[in-house]
Protein backbone atom coordinates (compact mmCIF):
# COMPACT_ATOMS: atom_id res chain seq x y z
CA UNK A 1 0.00 0.00 0.00
CA UNK A 2 2.83 2.51 0.77
CA UNK A 3 4.33 1.55 -3.21
CA UNK A 4 1.30 2.30 -4.14
CA UNK A 5 0.58 5.85 -2.12
CA UNK A 6 4.18 6.50 -3.59
CA UNK A 7 3.20 6.01 -7.07
CA UNK A 8 -0.06 7.89 -6.56
CA UNK A 9 1.30 11.10 -4.92
CA UNK A 10 3.50 11.90 -8.08
CA UNK A 11 2.43 10.62 -10.88
CA UNK A 12 -1.41 10.59 -10.87
CA UNK A 13 -4.37 12.25 -8.77
CA UNK A 14 -4.36 10.76 -5.27
CA UNK A 15 -8.08 10.97 -4.78
CA UNK A 16 -8.82 7.11 -5.91
CA UNK A 17 -6.01 6.00 -3.28
CA UNK A 18 -7.11 8.31 -0.71
CA UNK A 19 -10.89 7.52 -1.06
CA UNK A 20 -9.53 3.52 -0.50
CA UNK A 21 -7.27 3.93 1.64
CA UNK A 22 -10.23 6.10 3.66
CA UNK A 23 -12.14 2.80 3.34
CA UNK A 24 -9.41 0.81 4.17
CA UNK A 25 -9.05 2.71 7.83
CA UNK A 26 -12.73 2.93 8.46
CA UNK A 27 -12.93 -0.94 7.97
CA UNK A 28 -10.03 -1.32 11.10
CA UNK A 29 -9.47 -1.34 14.64
CA UNK A 30 -6.17 -2.50 14.96
CA UNK A 31 -3.92 -0.22 15.86
CA UNK A 32 -0.81 -1.25 13.27
CA UNK A 33 -3.11 -1.85 10.52
CA UNK A 34 -4.82 1.92 11.06
CA UNK A 35 -1.21 3.62 11.59
CA UNK A 36 0.28 1.85 8.53
CA UNK A 37 -3.01 3.18 6.25
CA UNK A 38 -2.24 6.65 7.71
CA UNK A 39 0.86 6.84 6.73
CA UNK A 40 0.15 5.40 3.18
CA UNK A 41 -2.29 8.45 2.92
CA UNK A 42 0.28 10.90 4.44
CA UNK A 43 2.75 9.41 1.78
CA UNK A 44 0.12 9.60 -1.28
CA UNK A 45 -0.46 13.28 0.06
CA UNK A 46 3.19 14.50 -0.22
CA UNK A 47 3.18 15.63 -3.60
CA UNK A 48 0.10 18.17 -3.30
CA UNK A 49 0.82 21.60 -2.50
CA UNK A 50 -0.80 21.85 0.70
CA UNK A 51 1.38 19.88 3.11
CA UNK A 52 -1.02 20.18 6.27
CA UNK A 53 -3.16 16.77 5.57
CA UNK A 54 -0.61 14.78 4.77
CA UNK A 55 1.88 16.19 8.18
CA UNK A 56 -1.61 15.50 9.96
CA UNK A 57 -2.22 12.04 8.82
CA UNK A 58 2.05 11.06 9.09
CA UNK A 59 1.27 12.18 12.96
CA UNK A 60 -1.85 10.63 13.57
CA UNK A 61 -0.13 7.30 11.70
CA UNK A 62 2.62 7.47 14.89
CA UNK A 63 0.54 7.15 17.89
CA UNK A 64 -1.06 4.24 16.30
CA UNK A 65 2.06 2.39 15.40
CA UNK A 66 3.47 3.20 19.02
CA UNK A 67 0.59 1.75 20.91
CA UNK A 68 1.14 -1.40 18.24
CA UNK A 69 4.85 -1.67 19.42
CA UNK A 70 5.61 -1.48 15.46
CA UNK A 71 8.90 0.58 16.75
CA UNK A 72 11.20 0.49 13.29
CA UNK A 73 7.69 2.03 11.16
CA UNK A 74 6.84 4.36 13.86
CA UNK A 75 10.62 5.71 13.26
CA UNK A 76 10.02 6.11 9.60
CA UNK A 77 6.40 7.26 10.22
CA UNK A 78 7.65 9.62 12.34
CA UNK A 79 11.01 10.97 10.20
CA UNK A 80 8.32 11.40 7.23
CA UNK A 81 6.18 13.69 9.86
CA UNK A 82 8.85 15.49 11.06
CA UNK A 83 9.49 16.34 6.77
CA UNK A 84 5.89 16.94 6.42
CA UNK A 85 5.89 19.64 9.04
CA UNK A 86 8.73 21.03 7.85
CA UNK A 87 7.34 22.19 4.90
CA UNK A 88 4.00 23.34 6.18
CA UNK A 89 6.08 25.96 7.96
CA UNK A 90 6.14 24.75 12.07
CA UNK A 91 9.98 24.42 11.94
CA UNK A 92 10.14 23.57 15.91
CA UNK A 93 7.31 21.25 15.82
CA UNK A 94 9.43 19.52 12.99
CA UNK A 95 12.54 19.47 15.06
CA UNK A 96 10.89 17.92 17.81
CA UNK A 97 9.39 15.31 15.61
CA UNK A 98 13.23 14.50 14.33
CA UNK A 99 14.33 14.50 17.51
CA UNK A 100 11.31 11.52 18.50
CA UNK A 101 12.50 9.58 15.26
CA UNK A 102 16.41 10.05 15.92
CA UNK A 103 15.06 8.52 19.42
CA UNK A 104 13.28 5.38 17.52
CA UNK A 105 16.58 4.96 14.97
CA UNK A 106 18.72 2.69 16.67
CA UNK A 107 22.83 3.56 17.16
CA UNK A 108 24.00 0.40 15.49
CA UNK A 109 22.47 -1.31 13.18
CA UNK A 110 19.31 -0.36 10.62
CA UNK A 111 17.93 -4.10 10.53
CA UNK A 112 14.87 -3.78 8.58
CA UNK A 113 13.70 -1.85 5.38
CA UNK A 114 11.75 0.65 7.96
CA UNK A 115 14.06 1.47 9.70
CA UNK A 116 16.54 2.37 6.31
CA UNK A 117 13.80 4.55 5.23
CA UNK A 118 13.68 6.49 8.34
CA UNK A 119 17.34 6.92 8.05
CA UNK A 120 16.93 8.41 4.54
CA UNK A 121 13.16 10.68 5.55
CA UNK A 122 15.84 12.00 8.30
CA UNK A 123 18.70 13.07 5.66
CA UNK A 124 15.91 14.43 3.59
CA UNK A 125 14.62 16.25 6.37
CA UNK A 126 18.46 17.66 7.12
CA UNK A 127 18.88 18.67 4.32
CA UNK A 128 15.82 20.88 4.11
CA UNK A 129 17.37 22.49 7.40
CA UNK A 130 20.80 22.79 5.04
CA UNK A 131 22.04 20.89 8.04
CA UNK A 132 24.03 18.93 5.24
CA UNK A 133 26.73 17.24 7.56
CA UNK A 134 23.61 15.80 9.29
CA UNK A 135 21.93 14.74 5.67
CA UNK A 136 24.99 13.05 4.54
CA UNK A 137 25.24 11.22 7.96
CA UNK A 138 22.23 10.00 7.64
CA UNK A 139 21.86 9.39 3.91
CA UNK A 140 25.12 7.56 4.60
CA UNK A 141 23.47 5.20 7.48
CA UNK A 142 20.55 4.56 5.55
CA UNK A 143 22.86 3.56 2.43
CA UNK A 144 24.98 0.95 4.67
CA UNK A 145 21.89 -0.31 6.12
CA UNK A 146 20.01 -0.68 2.65
CA UNK A 147 23.03 -2.76 1.42
CA UNK A 148 22.45 -5.46 4.30
CA UNK A 149 18.88 -5.42 3.48
CA UNK A 150 18.00 -9.07 2.01
CA UNK A 151 15.52 -7.47 -0.65
CA UNK A 152 17.99 -5.65 -2.30
CA UNK A 153 15.15 -3.30 -4.03
CA UNK A 154 15.73 -0.98 -0.42
CA UNK A 155 19.21 0.09 -1.66
CA UNK A 156 17.17 2.31 -4.18
CA UNK A 157 15.55 4.34 -1.84
CA UNK A 158 12.87 6.99 -2.78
Amino acid sequence: MIKASRRAAFLSDPSTTLDALDRAIASTDDPGHQGRLLLARALAQQGLADMTPAASDAQASVHHLLEAGELSVAAFATACAAGMVQRTGDTASAIDLAVDALVLLPDDDLSDESLVRAANAMAMFFSQLSAFDLALASSRRAFAGALRQADHSTRSIT
